[in-house]
């Protein structure tokens, strides 16, 4: 499973946001000299659109104060849009249509 990854390596990174002694959303990520590289960052069905993943974007950023940046698909390339990501659409070879998300240092 993928957050055995996670539990296994010093280079990677796995927080849930809780409230109410529920976890509403999961982030993977990989800590790099230069960014923060997002590797997974989900939100339970029920809690989308109410700014549990935007509010994972932000703590990243408070705490780390770099650059973020996410591969994603068609399907999720406008969350990230939406937070101030800039986008770069290519072609994977096995996956087809992706996104590479990058989000600077704000000012």
């Amino acid at each position: 499973m993928k957050y055995a990854r996670y539990l296994r390596s010093e280079k990677l990174h796995f927080y849930g946001w809780v409230a109410n002694e529920r976890i509403l959303g999961v982030c993977g990520f990989e800590l790099h000299g230069d960014k923060v590289e997002i590797d997974l960052l989900s939100v339970a069905q029920d809690k989308q659109r109410q700014g549990v993943g935007g509010a994972m974007i932000t703590a990243l950023q408070g705490l780390y104060g770099l650059p973020i940046e996410a591969e994603t698909s068609d399907g999720a390339v406008g969350f990230y849009r939406k937070r101030g990501f800039e986008t770069t659409a290519f072609e994977h070879p096995t996956l087809g249509k992706r996104h590479t998300c990058v989000l600077g240092i704000a000012h």
